[in-house]
């Protein structure tokens, strides 16, 4: 949905809002089908893409959280 005035908002938001509750679940089913393409599980190459360098501190010893960004 794209809207680019309050009016078109609003009417935007009542369409969303009358769909009955099959047809809410069943955009909700393609929404996720869309997200899943769109936005796959993480893995190493995504830890690659957005930090190329690595994370760059030592793992903290077990039970203990790192506060400190290097």
């Amino acid at each position: 949905v794209s809207a680019r005035t309050t009016k078109e908002l609003q009417e935007a938001v009542r369409t969303v809002v009358d769909v009955d509750a099959g047809e809410r679940a069943a955009r909700a089913g393609r929404w996720r089908e869309v997200v899943d393409l769109l936005l796959p599980p993480p893995d190493d190459r995504t830890v690659d893409l957005f930090m190329p360098d690595g994370v760059g501190i030592e793992p903290a010893p077990a039970g203990r959280v790192h506060t400190e960004v290097r």
